[in-house]
């Protein structure tokens, strides 16, 4: 039998290529010899390379450079291949720059008139030469990423023993023949499970042959290293060896009835353990639990099996096992679910995790009629819940309740994102339709509550509350209820909804950004506090960026909360008919003023911002808030440079110079302006009643002002004449309480305040 040498040619580009092959086993002596390199098996058309005998050593070719002998007459031929450095050049380029070019060689010999293969493999050339490199292409791809490597390493001596039966090849200096002899051994190796498998077919074939009721019955009519069949009555095939003492098993049969048994998984491998080892790797499926009926109701949507025992089944797995339950997409009727436990000493044990395959696709369904809770958890630290929807329509129970911290220990770090809960209005107990308890340092993320078929702005959807820590929530939206929070600190992201209550009792510090938040017309509010106790209320509360909006009508006030330090509001929106503000029952919870702090934004004219500062215990300070009807500003500490106006009342100002010592400031704080202004003039063109205008801020009709005169020079007399503001102008009067006609020549200096139109 004829074999050939697996040999690869690992090459230079930019050189000769010379390598010693020594073949032991054959002498070659006379020989004639042939070497090809094509671009891969069985291509047609003149070889790349053509290497053909030779006999002197600076020619390119094949040349027996010796034969010698061993000890014991062993023949060994010491051939030289060499390749010219102007051939190599010449052969083509694969792939981007730098990537090796992979050919294909052989080499053959004729004996007696017969041609045979001695060796043959990769002929590669490698991308990495530099010295001589300017000969090649210009117009290749740029090199990407990391370049294509040689099978082998460069070689210029091997060693090939030929005998009857087989060929072994050895790299001399190097031990590069190891992956081949792995090739080699896994050969083997399966090769020796073949005939392992064969001896075991014929064994069971035999058995097969003789099958019998009972074990007992096969021992009886068997002799000693016959073999006979049985099975174990449900469905499995034994097959026996009979043994001068009784029989051992040496097989059995893979049926159906064998993997669909408990222990089936046991019974397939995977990577040298059994499937069941595998499975028991990942998560708990709920389907594992299931009957077929209940699948069937799943898969097709219908929801209509009650799926109770097995979600609970799978819990209390999950719960020993530490494990997270997964739930595929499907309907799924269920009624109580008790997603973990807790013991007399008030200690919680649960699943790792409840986790459904999409946020839409996974309906936990209340069964018709069910009260109390649908889902009920108790957590210890790092729970997850995600991806899966509630819906409790057509019933009378709670979506949801989370213990968050029942017993001793920390509840941290709970992952809730992408639920949707469908809520029905028939749950009334008072209590909130989501209530995550104690919601300690848990960030709930893409969460929605909804209501199914009803209005009820009463219900409270969501309930977040903790004695302490921190809650953040992200994405989360209540519509058509509102939401009970209380944290020590909290912050909501992108949330909305209708109203927010802050809960009595706790230490609140709460941020909300670019949130959208509707009034509840059950509260006539946006945000109002649980309780107007002393010490019960909000500590601070910031929104930056968001909407509040009162549009649904009849709506009393943005804020009827208790407010203890601060409300920051920057560059908020209020939409809506809201007359005011802060509502009927808002209060300052300190021993002195809470402060509202308006920085940016805009507001309707339906709201009368003024009205907030006396009589609720909370101040206003306002900076750049803007009407949006009237486009009229509010704002605090603002200064502003004007040229007051001498003119006769009722009558266009008329021609005059001013001296040069005439200016106007003013400084405006909340609606408050204070002033102070000198003019003085000759050759007035008017005559009639003196005012003075050209005051910054349109002046509020009915509001506090005053204006006190250092000097007053309108002609004689002028002793004892005063002034006063009027009709949004300052008016001139004698000491008889007379008007004071306007001089052709004449100087004022005054200063004084007045409310500003908001």
């Amino acid at each position: 039998m004829a074999h050939t040498a697996y040999l690869p040619i690992i090459a230079d580009r930019y050189g000769a290529v010379v390598r010693h092959i020594f073949v032991v086993g054959l002498d070659l002596t006379g020989i004639e010899m042939r070497a090809q390199v094509r671009l891969y098996g069985d291509a047609p058309g003149p070889p790349k390379v053509d290497l053909l005998t030779v006999g002197n050593g600076n020619a390119q070719g094949l040349r027996l450079v010796e034969v010698t002998s061993d000890a014991i007459g062993i023949p060994t031929s010491h051939v030289e291949l060499v390749i010219s450095e102007t051939t190599m050049e010449a052969l083509p380029y694969e792939g981007e720059i730098g990537d090796v070019t992979t050919l294909a060689w052989d080499w053959q010999v004729t004996i007696a008139g017969r041609k045979r293969r001695l060796a043959k493999g990769e002929f590669q050339i490698t991308g990495d030469g530099v010295t001589g490199a300017e000969v090649a292409p210009a117009n290749r791809i740029a090199p990407f990423g990391l370049p294509q490597r040689p099978v082998a390493d460069v070689w210029s001596s091997a060693r090939m023993t030929f005998g009857e039966e087989q060929v072994t090849v050895k790299i001399d200096g190097a031990d590069l023949i190891a992956p081949f002899a792995k090739k080699a051994d896994d050969a083997a190796t399966r090769a020796g499970l073949a005939e392992t498998q064969a001896g075991l077919a014929a064994g069971a074939a035999q058995a097969v042959s003789r099958y019998f009721t009972t074990r007992a019955a096969g021992e009886a009519a068997s002799a000693v290293d016959q073999a006979f069949a049985t099975d174990d009555g449900v469905g499995n095939v034994i097959y026996y060896k009979r043994t001068s003492g009784g029989s051992t098993e040496i097989g059995r049969a893979v049926t159906p009835a064998t993997l669909q048994s408990p222990d089936g998984a046991q019974r397939v491998g995977y990577r040298g353990r059994d499937v069941e080892s595998k499975l028991d790797d990942g998560a708990i499926s709920v389907m594992d639990f299931m009957t077929k009926d209940q699948v069937a109701s799943v898969r097709t949507n219908q929801g209509v099996v009650d799926c109770t025992d097995a979600f609970n089944a799978a819990f209390a797995e999950a719960t020993r096992r530490s494990r997270t339950v997964i739930v595929p997409d499907g309907v799924y009727l269920v009624g109580n679910l008790e997603f973990g436990t807790q013991n007399e000493a008030g200690q919680s044990f649960s699943p790792l995790g409840l986790i459904g395959q999409s946020k839409v696709g996974v309906i936990l369904k209340a069964r018709p009629g069910l009260t109390g809770t649908l889902l009920k958890s108790w957590s210890v630290a790092g729970i997850t819940f995600r991806d899966f929807s509630i819906d409790t329509t057509g019933s009378s129970a709670q979506a949801w309740s989370a213990v968050w911290k029942p017993g001793p220990g920390p509840s941290t770090q709970n992952v809730v994102e992408n639920i949707i809960a469908t809520v029905h209005n028939n749950f009334r107990n008072g209590t909130a339709h989501v209530d995550w308890g104690n919601l300690n340092d848990t960030y709930p993320k893409n969460v929605t509550v909804r209501p199914g078929g009803f209005t009820d702005y009463s219900n409270c959807y969501i309930s977040a509350v903790q004695s302490g820590g921190l809650t953040a929530m992200e994405g989360v939206i209540w519509t058509g209820g509102y939401m009970n929070f209380g944290c020590q600190n909290g912050e909501l992201l992108h949330c909305w909804g209708h109203g927010m209550q802050f809960a009595d009792g706790c230490l609140n510090h709460v941020s909300i950004t670019a949130a959208y938040m509707y009034a509840n017309p059950n509260r006539s509010a946006v945000f109002w506090s649980e309780s107007q106790a002393q010490n019960s209320g909000l500590k601070a509360l910031i929104l930056i960026a968001s909407e509040l909006n009162t549009q649904m009508g009849g709506i009393a006030s943005y804020f009827d909360i208790n407010l203890f330090s601060t409300l920051h509001l920057i560059g908020c929106e209020f939409i809506g008919d809201a007359p005011k503000l802060f509502g009927a029952i808002a209060r300052g919870d300190g021993i002195g003023p809470a402060l509202c702090k308006i920085q940016g934004g805009t507001y309707y004219p339906e709201m009368a911002v003024a009205d907030v500062i006396n009589g609720t215990g909370i101040e206003v300070e306002a900076e750049g808030f803007r009407n949006a009807g009237t486009s009229r500003m509010l704002t605090k500490n603002r200064a502003r440079n004007f040229q007051p106006v001498i003119q006769a009342q009722g009558k266009p100002a008329g021609t005059y110079t001013t001296s040069s010592s005439t200016f106007g400031r003013a400084h405006r704080t909340g609606n408050t302006v204070r002033f102070k202004l000198r003019i003085g003039w000759i050759s007035h063109s008017s005559t009639g009643i003196a005012e003075i205008s050209g005051l910054p801020w349109d002046i509020q009709a009915g509001g506090v002002d005053g204006v006190a005169a250092e000097l007053i020079s309108l002609g004689s007399p002028s002793t004892g004449a005063r002034a006063a503001i009027a009709d949004g102008k300052i008016i001139f009067y004698d000491a008889d309480n007379n008007p004071i006609p306007l001089p052709s020549n004449g100087e004022v200096i005054l200063s004084g305040h007045y409310s500003a139109e908001a």
